[in-house]
């Protein structure tokens, strides 16, 4: 059964079942709508160590145990039901924030929600060492990883985008492309003249 076939009444029975596999399909269709939905609804400001999608991540993460007590069949209930309990969370972390802002700390003493220049530094050469791993992997583990991670397609559409059999095929090819992207990205660099 493809991801677009199961319904969410069916993954929440396997879920109840014991189903690992079922709560992933679920996490993975619904994040994305939930991401699009939570993007920019909070400020910069109000943002602490968490982003948007730690957000997202957190209220899916709370809304396992209520799936026990879950009893509609209504289409799009269950996202009309994590979208409001999204909006709560991004309306409890600006009141966090406005109380942070309002403390008679010494402005010192906050945190400073921008990343540091070290930080950026970091990113950059990170994001330096990710394009050079990119050049080195094969041309379809790069269509693969662009699906899945640029494009942020399901795995199901990555497997009709690059046919591949079912979904279940596309995700063990994301996964292996994704193991040999780290193995490349984790090799130690060998200084000029050493001996390899």
């Amino acid at each position: 059964m493809s991801l677009n076939e199961t319904n969410t009444v069916e993954l929440i029975a396997q879920i109840r079942a014991g189903d690992r596999e079922a709560w992933s399909r679920l996490v993975e269709r619904e994040m994305p709508p939930l991401r699009r939905y939570a993007r920019g609804r909070l400020p910069v400001w109000a943002r602490g160590s968490a982003d948007t999608q730690d957000l997202v991540q957190d209220v899916l993460l709370r809304a396992m145990p209520r799936l026990d007590s879950w009893n509609t069949d209504t289409p799009g209930a269950l996202q009309a039901f994590l979208r409001r309990a999204v909006a709560n969370q991004i309306v409890d972390e600006i009141r966090k924030a406005r109380r942070r802002l309002a403390s008679t700390a010494p402005i010192e003493s906050r945190p400073d929600p921008a990343a540091s220049a070290l930080v950026e530094v970091i990113r950059k050469e990170d994001r330096t060492r990710l394009r050079a791993a990119l050049e080195k992997v094969s041309a379809a583990d790069r269509a693969l990883l662009k699906a899945r991670f640029g494009s942020g397609c399901r795995y199901a559409e990555v497997a009709a985008r690059l046919r591949r059999p079912n979904a279940n095929a596309a995700r063990v090819a994301v996964e292996r492309a994704v193991a040999r992207l780290a193995k490349i990205m984790n090799r130690p660099k060998h200084k000029a003249g050493s001996v390899q």
